[in-house]
């Protein structure tokens, strides 16, 4: 009762402030709170993100089993939604309203008016997700439109936009890194920490020629100058979609032609045979040299070939990142303190292909786990650079390849990412299934970017399509070359 009684005080005191336009606050003494206009403004921009998220999802399209998986998982969320509405029970919207703050540009209140704007957005959850429902039963439901901006707020520069972007959502290591590089280089360019208030489109054109003038110098390459730019001209769009800080971003258009580089082509059925034809593949006979290392030699083009990920995020895989996942085994791509993935996308979990247990990976990391081993492959050195896990066994590959007959950089370790899209694409998988197989960023909002209602059992049906034809590898594993003791790099007498 004590609850109730206390859930109608909260309900009495937010339909005062909503009737006189004052702050839902307590006590003076409880901080810097919301009016009630703003928190129906951030109530009505949480329900708009659900259904943005939801027109990005259903804009690339259903299968009628992924259509009922997802009607399935949105009823179990309103269920649950409509329960805490009911007991008053804001705790499971309350652990998400710091993300979505960043991504509306409204602060937080700090005292009990935190409470109001919490009941708010459960309420606008209730909403989101029943206007879901009906969207899943062909109700032509049309998305809110976006909310007036907020007024550009005094003093801001750009490197307080950086400063919420990089906390907006779990970003790669490399990533922060990156934009940093970048942000520091333009504040060197200016001399000052760029208020937004004065940014101007001629700026942005002086640095792009600033940066085009240092490559030429030092030698290098355009495209290092591109990314420079590019990553102003991402926190620019963040100040300006998200935090809502800028009217529009002055820089919006400009760019460095992307340099042409080398076509890379997929790996073929018929290459695959030839390149898996040696004794490596058809009796686990082990390279001796160091940039092999050891059982990665044998392990890492095979997952690469079934999988499509990237050769780094292969040789940085811990003993313990195989999950299993609604009862399907998975590899787990996280980033961790020795871990670095290329964008947030590629924090992902891949089923692990038929083909591969076939041949032993499972009792692979069985006995390397038992050798107790931390890494999957242990023999791979983990580089502190900004390259991190991968040259190594990159190095020794484009050896390898070169020895079967395939010179030239047309065909490489990444071609097997474009043999898995191609592969995949020609299956009929959907394009939001691929990228999150691959780990590539989505188009469109932060929805289709997630794409979080793609089930396991979904991903593991899409991996199952990947086969080379006439491709047929006897299982050779019998035991790791990597035993404890050896030394990272290790070569083998």
């Amino acid at each position: 009762m004590l609850a109730r009684a206390a859930s109608v005080e909260w309900d009495e005191r937010f339909a005062r402030a909503r009737a006189t336009g004052k702050p839902c606050r307590a006590s003076e003494s409880e901080g810097v709170f919301l009016t009630a206009e703003e928190i129906e403004r951030y109530a009505a921009a949480w329900t708009r993100w659900r259904l943005c998220e939801d027109d990005a999802v259903r804009r690339a399209g259903y299968t009628s089993d992924l259509l009922a998986e997802a009607a399935a998982a949105t009823l179990a969320d309103l269920d649950h939604a409509k329960r805490a509405l009911a007991l008053g029970d804001v705790t499971g919207i309350e652990a998400q309203l710091e993300d979505f703050s960043h991504a509306v540009g409204v602060p937080l209140p700090e005292g009990t008016n935190r409470r109001d704007l919490a009941f708010a957005c459960l309420r606008a959850e209730v909403k989101a997700l029943t206007l879901t429902l009906a969207r899943d039963a062909g109700e032509p439901v049309e998305t809110p439109p976006e909310p007036a901006p907020l007024p550009v707020a005094a003093g801001h520069t750009l490197r307080d936009v950086f400063k919420r972007w990089t906390v907006a959502c779990k970003r790669p290591v490399k990533t922060v890194e990156d934009a940093e590089r970048a942000l520091r280089q333009f504040e060197r360019f200016l001399g000052h920490t760029a208020p937004l208030a004065n940014l101007r489109r001629d700026q942005g054109a002086d640095f792009r020629a600033h940066l085009l003038a240092l490559v030429e110098a030092s030698g290098g390459k355009a495209r290092t100058a591109k990314k420079a730019l590019d990553w102003i001209k991402t926190l620019l769009n963040y100040a300006e979609r998200d935090l809502q800080w800028v009217a529009r971003n002055p820089w919006a258009g400009l760019s460095i032609d992307k340099p042409k580089g080398t076509v890379r082509l997929p790996w073929e059925p018929a290459d695959l045979r030839i390149l898996f034809g040696s004794d490596l593949f058809t009796a686990y006979a082990i390279p001796l040299g160091a940039k092999a290392c050891l059982d990665a030699a044998y392990w890492a083009p095979l997952i690469a070939a079934y999988t499509g990920a990237r050769i780094s995020e292969i040789a940085q895989l811990g003993a313990d990142d195989l999950i299993e996942r609604a009862g399907v085994v998975c590899f787990a791509f996280r980033e961790s303190s020795d871990q670095r993935l290329k964008t947030a996308a590629a924090v992902r979990d891949v089923p692990i292909h038929s083909e591969l247990v076939r041949l032993g990976l499972l009792e692979y990391v069985r006995a390397i786990r038992e050798h107790g081993a931390a890494r999957l492959f242990p023999a791979v050195p983990v580089s502190a650079g900004r390259s991190g896990a991968g040259a190594s066994i990159s190095d020794w590959f484009g050896d390898y390849k070169t020895a079967r007959g395939f010179s030239g950089p047309a065909k490489v370790f990444h071609s097997f990412r474009h043999s898995v899209r191609s592969m995949l694409t020609d299956a009929g998988i959907a394009e939001p299934v691929i990228d999150r197989l691959l780990g590539h960023e989505s188009t469109g909002s932060e929805g289709a970017r997630t794409y979080t209602r793609i089930s396991i059992p979904a991903l593991h049906r899409a991996v199952e399509a990947i086969v080379y034809q006439g491709l047929e590898l006897p299982r050779v594993f019998t035991q790791p070359a990597w035993s404890p003791g050896m030394k990272v790099g290790h070569r083998v007498t």
